[in-house]
């Protein structure tokens, strides 16, 4: 059966350096894969992880109902994520996965309706995987934050990697938040459109936290604002949660622009409130770990 979506990624394990709480499950195909499996689509996953994660991981995507294709690593990518305050993140990388190749990417169909690449680091994703997905006929959406990131191991050093520097964007859907945009613009002296026409992008969603955050077109901006939360429990995953949301209202739903970030921010808010996919709902579960290792 032919997928609506096929998302490359790792998927993440990942740690407060603060709560006591258990390590959750995270990365992009974490919160967009399962927010647009429960938007009724089929969703296929190719991710790279440590043999020990397989079936925990395996067991809380499928019963999300995503199918999933995991390649060995020696380690499972894991960020430790810290909240000082509002927007602001910090982030550790404390080990990666192996990079997708082709070879990994290969087992799922050859000519899937939307390829979703969600790099959490600049090595997640092989160059050549990159080229091959650029390159098909696929419509692409792109989550660049990881194409920011170096791959190191220690605190996050965000800059335009060598990576992204040698890429051909092309692709329907570009999101980044309004720091990346930041970074961006500073390192290729453009504005939102220039950065349109450069990677031949169609729609550029740039989020602003509890800002909202604007739609961008060779023709139009869209501004959007999240709805009112009090007191969140924690950001981590909205903005995932509303470009797959975006995707979703844009291509299967056929909704026009605005009220596709409508409805898009609106699960954003949920997901902050913690109402969409709960916090418990991502707790690794240790002892199944241990047990598979």
């Amino acid at each position: 059966m032919p997928h609506d979506v096929t998302m490359l990624g790792s998927i993440t394990r990942d740690r407060d350096p603060i709560s006591a709480q258990a390590a959750r499950w995270g990365g992009v195909p974490t919160y967009a894969g399962i927010t647009l499996a429960r938007r009724g689509l089929r969703v296929g996953l190719v991710s790279n992880l440590a043999a020990p994660d397989h079936s925990p991981a395996r067991r809380l995507l499928e019963a999300e109902g995503l199918l999933c294709r995991f390649g060995d690593s020696d380690h499972t990518t894991t960020f430790i994520n810290a909240y000082p305050g509002g927007d602001v993140r910090r982030q550790t990388i404390v080990s990666t996965a192996r990079p997708i190749t082709p070879e990994d990417f290969q087992p799922l169909p050859s000519h899937p309706g939307i390829i979703y690449l969600g790099p959490v680091h600049e090595r997640d994703i092989d160059p050549a995987t990159y080229r091959r997905c650029f390159d098909s006929a696929a419509t692409l959406a792109l989550d660049i934050q990881g194409l920011l990131r170096l791959s190191a191991v220690g605190p996050v050093v965000e800059q335009v990697t060598d990576t992204l520097r040698r890429m051909n964007v092309n692709c329907r859907f570009l999101k980044l938040s309004q720091h990346e945009f930041d970074i961006l613009a500073a390192h290729f002296g453009v504005g939102p459109r220039d950065l349109l026409r450069r990677w031949n992008v169609d729609e550029m969603l740039i989020t602003m936290g509890s800002k909202g955050g604007v739609i961008v077109t060779a023709a139009t901006s869209v501004d959007f604002a999240p709805p009112t939360i009090a007191t969140p429990p924690s950001p981590t995953g909205a903005g995932d949660v509303m470009f797959s949301a975006y995707i979703a209202a844009r291509t299967f739903d056929r909704l026009c622009i605005e009220r596709a970030a409508q409805t898009a921010a609106h699960v954003a808010g949920r997901q902050v409130a913690g109402e969409h996919i709960r916090p418990t709902a991502l707790v690794i579960a240790e002892d199944e770990r241990a047990a598979q290792a």
